[in-house]
């Protein structure tokens, strides 16, 4: 029976090329990890990655000693940064608090930039590289790799499980994303503790280059099963992509349906969506960005849409939006809607499971938008008092000035 041995030491043999080779016969011989044999000679030996070593009669399979990594081929289990053209001695950089065995290969084009980062810990770290040669066109950095756990602490940055947000990496370089970053930070197990699951807090902050997302950013359908983040914790998505150059919000961001099953993020957490979308170019809302969502936490959807060019003329708010949100919140809707000047009309249904009240639940929630008028119902459910619930809700909106204001 063959054995894939990974040795605690060198094993005895000739190095060739950077890999360990086999003494069979009169030749060298440079083997995969399936066994089939790459090269056979004495000169200079292959290139390929993952080359193993076989050694003796007993056919024991010897993983090569510097574990040089194999870039995924399948397009989700791998995260891309594009980046904008870069001058000479340009610098780029990220920060990861995720444990486990990861990679970055910071040329796509050249795979002598793999970097193997291997993490027992969860603090906040800092990589980076600088590139000597100028790339007009900009490059392709590629991340992948498999996570043991993230950073359950109750804190904010230092929880980000990667981030280019300014002060953590360099956002101004990057310019698109492909792959999927779920795939590779995705929730482990069943998600049941913070250190579970990933938090993306700041992850695209500032990055005012990046315009779109594909859809499968946190998670995607691979024969039939859903890999990716699930679940919820506090401030998952707390400014993900704040003040980002994003024009458009793919459907299934956040999950999806899988053989009639919701698959993705779900439940309810404090400030889980506070400030996601704040400053974007985005000019609407897909129907069903929240159908995980189930429950009330504090804060959880505090300037989502916040200062963004939200247009209802063209694209109304849907009204099964927050059709999963039940209860109430300390803080729930907080200048949801605050700045959005395009922001006309909202459908009567768009609070419609909220009961109950809690403090400051819609404070500044339309506070300066463009609302020109109200519907009947919108707040049906809330039932009680609780302090400074609809402070300034409709502040500063000069369109409702001198319009009826139903019940």
């Amino acid at each position: 029976v063959t054995r894939i041995i990974k040795p605690t030491s060198i094993p005895s043999g000739k190095v060739f090329g950077g890999y360990y080779t086999a003494q069979n016969g009169g030749g060298e011989r440079a083997i995969d990890a399936d066994g089939n044999i790459l090269y056979t000679g004495t000169g200079a030996g292959s290139r390929a990655m993952n080359l193993i070593q076989l050694l003796g009669s007993d056919q024991t399979l010897y993983v090569k000693w510097d574990d040089e990594a194999h870039v995924p081929e399948g397009e989700n289990e791998k995260f891309i940064v594009h980046t904008t053209s870069m001058s000479a001695n340009a610098r780029f950089a990220f920060s990861m608090s995720a444990a486990g065995d990861f990679y970055v290969q910071w040329d796509a084009n050249d795979d002598s930039t793999i970097q193997h980062i291997d993490r027992d810990n969860t603090n906040l770290t800092t990589y980076e590289h600088t590139y000597s040669a100028a790339a007009p066109n900009g490059r392709d950095i590629v991340i992948w790799g498999t996570p043991t756990g993230y950073n359950g602490g109750s804190g904010y940055i230092e929880n980000s499980v990667i981030t280019f947000a300014e002060g953590s990496g360099t956002p101004l370089l990057v310019a698109g994303v492909s792959g999927s970053l779920g795939g590779v930070f995705r929730t482990i197990g069943d998600g049941a503790a913070n250190w579970k699951n990933p938090s993306f807090y700041w992850t695209f902050s500032g990055c005012s280059n990046l315009n779109s997302l594909p859809e499968n950013l946190f998670g995607y359908t691979n024969n039939g099963n859903y890999v990716g983040v699930t679940g919820s914790r506090p401030y998952m998505f707390a400014g993900t992509f704040d003040n980002t150059g994003l024009t458009s919000i793919p459907g299934n961001l956040f999950g999806r349906m899988v053989s009639g099953t919701y698959n993705g993020v779900s439940g309810a957490a404090e400030h889980m969506f506070e400030h996601v979308f704040l400053g974007t170019n985005i000019t609407s809302i897909p129907s069903g960005l929240f159908a995980g969502i189930s429950g009330a936490a504090d804060y959880m959807f505090a300037a989502t849409f916040a200062l963004t060019n939200l247009n209802t003329d063209s694209y109304p708010i849907p009204g099964n939006l927050f059709a999963g949100v039940t209860g109430n919140a300390e803080g729930l809707f907080a200048a949801m809607f605050e700045g959005c000047a395009n922001l006309k009309t909202v459908p009567s249904n768009l609070f419609i499971n909220v009961s109950g009240t809690a403090k400051g639940m819609f404070g500044s929630t339309f506070m300066g938008s463009g609302l020109t008028s109200l519907p009947g119902g919108l707040f049906s459910g809330v039932t009680g008092t609780a302090e400074s619930i609809f402070y300034q809700t409709f502040s500063y909106c000069s369109g409702l000035d001198g319009k009826y204001i139903p019940k």
